[in-house]
Formats: structure tokens, C-alpha cells, sequence
């Protein structure tokens, strides 16, 4: 054998195990990669987005980033539906102090350690020194009172209704105080609350605070000691106030081009969704990084838009990252009233807090109403395939508080998987950490697996079957064989 054929033999041997090396390598490509979710989550999660909230330019770079993401994928075309939503926004850090009398400080407490704004019902902004008293009747008796003190820490069944807090308004009530856990404290909210352009309208106001449980044993204890708080003041301020801003859902579809699909009237619209907003950042400049909420489940959507985008479904592929979710559902209902594609032909899968590290159940959310019989028979579907997938899927029908909500209310097929944590959830600590990849794999690759056994007939990436590889193989080693005795020979 001349040192040229044993060469060239040599080559084509090893091009021919790298390319069935790489061949595995483009196979695992095609599959869904929880590292690739993962990747966005920890990006949208970073400073550079400042917590995402709407109308700021944290949540616009956002819907660029993740757009630019979609658009590594040839085919979709975008859309940006405009909207207003409500926001609450903090102009500067809220204060709660302790006073004497003659005004001088005996404590201060600390924002999101010992207490907390509220921003719903009749929950306003504001200032207010004066002394406090402790309510410890029902709410309903103190309709028709006027209390002596305009701050009142409440020692009775209070809720937070609106009803209630116009009680208390019509009392003379200025600011209120009530006891919530210790992990509340820490949490942010935007949800303003439905009906609270009304409320704001009315022109009613009511400085809402929530305390920890040894804030709230320690004003008790005082106005105990003190026959009923004389002596002391409190020192509150909320500057808290509520602006529209302009904001949108990224909308993009990737038309079928599916054989058994004849007429695109006819077509199907399969549609993944996550909302991309967050919280934003508080006057102190520290941010709420959202990752788990929710970064995690706009990495899951963008990164099974990926792999989707790569088989012939018998469906259009949509994807919507809806925006204002934080403040009440907001994207997702406008989107409801004025859809971009029939919704009698729709069924949408949302993803809100997926795929995290902390052992969490895997849910799957919808609403149910008059129109659920079809929603009731794929629940059930979907969980016996995660079943059988050897992952445990809990089924709640009665829930209102992602994006599904509104599409179930117009009868519109829609789900959401959640995996809501115990801990951090709202807080500066839901950092990247809090999102597990192999989680995120593990879930994504058992919804690829649904969605290929319901929606795909082929994958239009190309492959070599096993056999033809290892025909190759042999046709190979053959010729090194052949060339091999040919030398001995000579």
C-alpha cells in the first residue's frame, strides 16, 4: 500500500467519524436545551434590564433583546401591539419612624425589612404625622365614627377590601396599619388592583402599610403601655403615585407550511406565551431581577420557538411575550379584546415562573367556566403524557393569576405551566440562581415531546439513519482493509 492511498484512506476514516460525531451533535441541536433557556433568563435578569418594568427602558431594551433572539430563527414576522397600563411607581424611599412628642426620633424602620407600602383598593400616597390609636373592633363599627387620631393600626378582622378601606376613609383615617409576615415585607407588587382608575377618581385616599408581626406586637404593646399611644407619634410617608405608560406585546408567527394543511383558514394557531415584565427598580437603586418571574419562562418560550421552528407543524407558530403582566394582567387582556389571529383557532400555552431550582410543584393553570368541557379533556391529556414522561403535573381550574385568564374567560383554549416558589418570589433575591436548567431541560423537553406527538408530522431538519451511517462505517473500513492486503501483496 503506497503512503498515499494510506493516507487518503486515513482521511476519509476520520471525516467520516467526525461527521458521524457531529451528526449526534446537530441531533441534540434540534432537541430542546435548558442551557439556552437558562442563558436568556440570566440575561434578562441582569442590571442592564433594571427589573423590566413597563415604560421604562430596561423593558424596552428587553422586548429588542428578546425579538433580536426570535429573529435567529428564519421565517417569523413581528408585530407590537401598543397599549396604556396603570403603574405604581415609589419617587422616592417610603419612611416609618418613631416619634415623641416634641417631634424627635426614638425609631426608625426600615422599607422592605419592617414594613411596606400597599397599592391596591384606595391605597394612595402621602405624608402624615400624628399620634395612633388602636382599633380593635370590627370593621363594620367604625361606620359612622371619626376617629380622634388620623393614624389607626388595626387589631381586628381587616382585610384590605376597598369597602373597607372607604370605611375607614369616611372615618377620618389617614394612614392605616396592619400586620403581614415577615417574607411579605420584602415582596413588591404592581398589581394596582381592578377598578383603580375609579377609586383614584373618587378622590379617596388611604395610606396603606403593612408591618411585620414584631413591629405590629411592638406599636400594641406601646399603646397598651402608653393609654392608647400618648406620648408617641408616628412619622409616615409614602411618596407613591400611579401614571399611565405606553407599553406593547412582541407578537411573532411563523406560518405553516405543513402538507396537511390545505387552507390557511383552515390552519391552527399554536401559540406559546410569557410575560416579560417585571417590577422594575426601587428609589434605594436596588432592582428586582426577576429571574424566575419571569425570565425563566420567556427563556423556555424563546428557546422552544427555537427548537419548533425547526419541524413542520401542523399549526402556525405564535409567540407573544405580553408585557404589564405584574400590573394585572394587562397585555394578555388587551390582547383577549383585539386579538391579531382568530381565537376560536387558537390554543395557547403560557409559561409563568418555570424550571425552577427550588423543589416546587409543576403545575398546569386554567379557569374554568361554561366553556371548559374541551379545556377539562387536554388538561387531562397533557398531565397523563407528563405522567407517563415520568413528570408529575398538578391540575388547578380555578386559577386567576397569570395570563391564561382573560382567553379562558372569551372561551379560548388556554394553559399555564407555573411552578410557583415558597421563597423570594417579588423580592431583590430572585436572582438567577433561583432558575435550574436541568429543571427547565427536563420540562422542555417533555412539552417538545406533547407538542410533536399533537401538532408534527415531520421534522424538516435533514438526518441520516442509523443503518446508512453505518454503511458508510463499513464501505470504510472495507477500503482501509482492501488497501491494507494490497500493500502486504506487494
Amino acid at each position: 500500500m503506497n503512503k498515499k492511498n494510506f493516507f487518503l484512506t486515513l482521511l476519509l476514516t476520520l471525516i467520516t467519524v467526525l461527521f458521524i460525531l457531529n451528526l449526534g451533535f446537530i441531533n441534540d441541536s434540534l432537541n430542546f436545551s435548558g442551557s439556552n433557556a437558562y442563558s436568556i433568563a440570566k440575561e434578562l435578569s441582569s442590571a442592564e434590564y433594571d427589573g423590566r418594568k413597563p415604560g421604562t427602558t430596561g423593558n424596552i431594551k428587553a422586548l429588542r433583546y428578546t425579538e433580536g433572539q426570535i429573529s435567529k430563527n428564519t421565517g417569523f414576522t413581528f408585530y407590537h401591539q401598543s397599549f396604556e397600563a396603570l403603574v405604581p411607581e415609589l419617587t422616592d424611599t417610603p419612611v416609618f419612624e418613631l416619634l415623641k412628642e416634641d417631634g424627635s426620633t426614638v425609631k426608625i424602620y426600615y422599607h422592605r425589612k419592617d414594613f411596606k407600602e400597599y397599592i391596591d383598593g384606595y391605597a394612595s400616597g402621602g405624608e402624615f404625622v400624628s399620634n395612633f390609636i388602636v382599633d380593635k373592633e370590627n370593621v363594620e363599627s367604625a361606620i359612622g365614627k371619626k376617629f380622634k387620631d388620623k393614624i389607626v393600626v388595626v387589631n381586628n378582622n381587616y382585610l384590605g377590601y376597598p369597602f373597607e378601606d372607604k370605611i375607614y376613609i369616611n372615618a377620618g383615617v389617614k394612614v392605616l396599619i396592619f400586620p403581614v409576615s415577615s417574607e411579605n415585607v420584602k415582596k413588591a407588587s404592581g398589581y394596582v388592583g381592578e377598578s383603580k382608575e375609579k377609586y383614584i377618581k373618587d378622590g379617596l385616599k388611604l395610606i396603606k402599610i403593612g408591618v411585620t408581626e414584631s413591629v405590629y406586637d411592638f406599636l400594641i404593646k406601646l399603646d397598651k403601655d402608653n393609654k392608647n399611644g400618648s406620648g408617641y407619634k408616628l412619622k409616615i410617608s409614602v411618596p407613591l403615585i400611579f401614571k399611565k405608560v405606553q407599553t406593547e406585546n412582541l407578537i411573532a408567527i411563523k406560518m405553516s407550511n405543513s402538507s396537511s394543511i390545505k387552507k390557511d383558514i383552515e390552519s391552527k394557531y399554536l401559540t406559546l406565551t410569557a410575560h416579560i415584565d417585571h417590577l422594575g427598580k426601587d428609589p434605594s437603586g436596588k432592582f428586582f431581577p426577576g429571574a424566575l418571574d419571569n425570565g425563566s419562562g420567556v427563556g423556555f418560550v424563546l428557546e422552544m420557538a427555537r427548537v419548533l421552528s425547526l419541524k413542520v407543524l401542523d399549526a402556525n407558530l405564535v409567540i407573544i411575550l405580553f408585557n404589564a403582566e405584574e400590573n394585572g394582567l394587562v397585555g394578555s387582556h388587551f390582547y383577549s379584546l383585539y386579538p391579531l389571529f382568530p381565537l376560536d383557532k387558537t390554543e395557547i400555552f403560557n409559561f409563568d415562573m418555570i424550571g425552577a431550582s427550588e423543589k416546587s410543584v409543576l403545575s398546569l393553570l386554567y379557569y374554568e367556566t361554561n366553556f371548559s368541557s374541551k379545556m377539562t379533556k387536554v388538561s387531562k391529556q397533557i398531565k397523563d403524557f407528563f405522567s407517563q414522561e415520568g413528570k408529575y403535573l398538578s391540575v388547578d381550574s380555578m386559577s386567576e393569576d397569570t395570563d391564561h385568564y382573560f382567553f379562558n374567560l372569551c372561551g379560548t383554549s388556554a394553559y399555564s405551566f407555573n411552578q410557583f416558589p415558597e421563597t423570594n418570589y417579588h423580592t431583590y433575591n430572585d436572582t438567577i440562581e433561583n432558575v435550574s436548567p436541568v429543571e427547565l431541560e427536563s420540562i422542555g423537553k417533555t412539552f417538545e415531546k406533547y407538542i410533536v406527538a399533537n401538532y408534527s408530522t415531520e421534522t424538516k431538519a435533514a438526518s441520516i439513519s442509523l443503518l446508512n451511517l453505518l454503511l458508510i462505517a463499513g464501505f470504510v473500513l472495507l477500503r482501509l482493509k482492501q488497501e491494507i492486503s494490497y500493500g502486504k501483496k506487494i
